[in-house]
């Protein structure tokens, strides 16, 4: 059949036999190369799987290990003892590393419980304390704190420079009133424990540093604040006696060197004595006569540029107060000017006795002869009765009433 195909049809046709051979080939090859990517999305999506599988094992066992630690760290699962624990770490931390004595610590009443898919994984804790520092003593508690590893927080942290009059100036005294408030977490699966803090970590600063980095670059005053002196303005000595007052200069820079001196005296042979450090000194004057005394006290820093405070001091000398005389002691009480014989009775067997009557005790007595009576400190024995009167011995006086009459009518002589 070939043989009786023209030239024309035999190129035609091989023509079209390579273009299928060619078709087929280009067939096999896209067929094969979509089943290969098709292979390696497969793998792909395998390696993927066992990456996410491996990241969440991963990330199973992180949480784990962070549990363990946080765990290790909390306080004891008894909120009770944690938070009792917790007020004794912080006074002691307060008083023994910062110096400053933490009487009163604020505990929240409530604690607020956390949960997890309604489990009761942990309570929180908080307090507040107000202790009155200076800066150095705050960057050294902040340094304490931080460095226990425990699951406490600082959630405010709040700072009112304090200041003081000196003068007409208005001047800070280098403290900080604060208010501090921390939050404190006691995990549920923490094992119970005696006593706080049992974990500590290096801070990421020595102490030394924070210190001259924060503390010399002080945010809540000018570079150099003018001093304070402290000093009893107006008192009162007896004339011709010597006497003392206590002077204290204080700055709220504490690089700051002072000195105190006595600029304006009205008793020439007046000293004040300063110590070694200059902040402290006595202001020593001998005594004068009667009459008032005025003294100007000065006190320097040596900051740039230097600043100095003034304070007038006015001292009074007296004439001693004389002893009023004394009063002379009251007479005692007379209690016979109140007493009187109410009457003479005559008893059943002929006997008389007699009736005496106290207005001032209200006491009543009936006597018969040879009996008595205490008055006014003095013994009275009946020694004789008769209707109309009855006769008394007085510590060997004899003396005769009249019924009616009162006792101090009796003419008796002074023991």
């Amino acid at each position: 059949m070939i043989e009786n195909m023209t030239q024309r049809e035999k190129t035609l046709a091989a023509v079209t036999v390579g273009a299928l051979v060619v078709g087929v080939l280009f067939g096999a090859f896209f067929w094969f190369l979509n089943g290969y990517n098709d292979n390696v999305n497969v793998l792909q999506g395998i390696d993927s799987q066992i990456s996410d599988e491996e990241n969440l094992t991963l990330q199973g066992m992180q949480a784990a290990a962070r549990k363990r630690y946080y765990i290790e760290t909390s306080p004891t699962s008894d909120i009770s003892d944690a938070r009792i624990q917790y007020i004794a770490w912080l006074k002691k931390t307060m008083r023994e590393k910062i110096g400053v004595s933490q009487s009163n610590v604020d505990a929240a009443r409530n604690n607020l419980t956390l949960k997890a898919d309604a489990k009761v994984v942990a309570e929180q804790m908080s307090f507040t304390i107000r202790p009155t520092v200076t800066l150095k003593q705050l960057v050294e508690f902040l340094d304490a704190f931080y460095s226990v590893d425990t699951l406490h927080r600082i959630t405010s942290l709040k700072l009112t420079p304090k200041t003081e009059t000196a003068g007409k100036i208005r001047a800070r005294t280098g403290k900080l009133s604060t208010q501090i408030r921390i939050e404190v977490l006691s995990l549920s699966d923490a094992s119970k424990r005696e006593r706080f803090a049992n974990h500590f970590r290096e801070a990421g600063i020595p102490i030394e540093k924070a210190l001259e980095t924060v503390v010399r670059r002080d945010v809540f005053g000018a570079k150099n604040n003018s001093p304070t002196v402290k000093i009893n303005k107006t008192s009162s000595y007896t004339n011709n006696k010597p006497a003392s007052i206590n002077v204290v200069a204080s700055d709220a820079d504490e690089e700051d060197v002072l000195e105190i001196e006595l600029i304006k005296s009205d008793v020439p042979e007046a000293k004040l004595k300063p110590d070694a450090k200059g902040s402290k000194g006595k202001l020593t004057i001998p005594g004068q006569p009667a009459g008032k005394y005025e003294f100007v006290i000065r006190v320097t820093d040596n900051g740039l540029p230097e600043k100095s405070t003034e304070e007038k001091v006015q001292i009074t000398f007296k004439d001693p107060k004389k002893t009023p005389p004394k009063k002379p002691k009251p007479p005692p009480l007379k209690m016979a000017l109140e007493t009187r014989i109410s009457g003479n009775l005559k008893n059943a067997d002929g006997s008389w006795c007699v009736m005496i009557k106290s207005n001032m005790d209200g006491k009543s007595y009936r006597l018969k002869e040879g009996e008595s009576f205490k008055l006014d400190k003095r013994d009275w024995e009946v020694t004789d009765i008769t209707r109309k009167s009855a006769t008394f011995n007085v510590e060997g006086q004899e003396v005769k009433l009249d019924r009616g009459a009162s006792f101090a009518e009796a003419d008796l002589e002074e023991p």
